[in-house]
């Protein structure tokens, strides 16, 4: 069985941020959640610590690896599914407070400092004051994503963009024309944001719906066109080259990975059908 251990705090009641839930997640291959219009006043966020997985809010799906958070808002209906082969596992808190609002305003995904949720999960092993530990965290958590969120509104921006338009053979030209600069000063400060380049982002973000497809069982043809591949050739190169391995390997992973859960998961002899 997965481990999985949480946490209820006292409800101290203080204004600004005020922790409730703490807890911790090793996922089953493919283990999945999901929240329809997620409760007022209260904000969840997972942290991966290692693995990856997708989440489906609000209509979008956003890949989420280790190092990165999702973020879970009042109103949001979101599904969060581990990856089949190498599933997350990440820990959570969720709190009220006067400051949730504006966590809503960032992206569902962000990256974050992971010394900040490790240290949360030694409120484990605290014997008193917990909700003041984990509250003093989560100031800087705030601080450090409304710090972000400041920053990095350009590359958001870009990034979203990039994701409408990255099967219709997008080019840096076009996306420079876009928000009216050069190539080389677009290229420049989206790599100063992100740590990308715009070609690796977009590569990015074609192998991640790839991946989707295969799991999805779509046509490998089929996925080839939808991410603008010239034919599937061209798609079955641009995918190994990116992750070691075809997609019809991945293919055949993910279905012995099914096969293998399916019958840890048979009932024995002895126990009833």
């Amino acid at each position: 069985m997965p481990e999985r251990i949480s946490m209820f705090l006292e409800d101290k009641h203080f204004h600004d941020l005020n922790p409730i839930l703490l807890g911790k997640r090793v996922c089953d291959p493919g283990y999945s959640w999901t929240y329809s219009d997620y409760p007022s006043r209260q904000c969840l966020i997972h942290y991966a610590i290692s693995g990856t997985g997708k989440l489906y809010i609000n209509n979008q799906t956003y890949t989420v690896d280790a190092g990165q958070s999702f973020i879970i808002s009042p109103g949001d209906t979101a599904t969060y599914v581990a990856d089949e082969i190498s599933p997350w596992y990440y820990t959570w808190i969720i709190f009220t407070g006067s400051l949730v609002e504006n966590f809503k305003k960032l992206g569902p995904v962000v990256t974050v400092d992971s010394d900040i949720f490790l240290r949360m999960l030694d409120a484990f092993n605290i014997e008193s004051m917990k909700e003041e530990y984990l509250t003093s965290l989560l100031f800087m958590l705030y601080r450090d994503l409304m710090k972000q969120s400041l920053t990095n509104i350009f590359s958001t921006q870009v990034r979203n963009y990039i994701g409408l338009h990255f099967p219709n053979d997008i080019k840096i030209k076009d996306i420079a024309k876009v928000f009216n600069l050069s190539r080389k000063q677009l290229s420049f400060k989206f790599k100063e944001e992100t740590g990308m380049t715009l070609s690796d982002y977009t590569l990015s973000i074609k192998m991640q719906h790839a991946k989707m497809g295969i799991k999805e069982n779509s046509p490998m043809s089929y996925i080839a066109d939808s991410l603008g591949y010239s034919d599937q050739f061209a798609f079955s190169t641009a995918f190994k080259n990116y992750y070691g391995y075809s997609p019809s390997e991945y293919r055949k992973r993910l279905k012995l990975s099914y096969r293998d859960d399916l019958m840890q998961n048979l009932p024995s002899s002895r126990e009833p059908l």
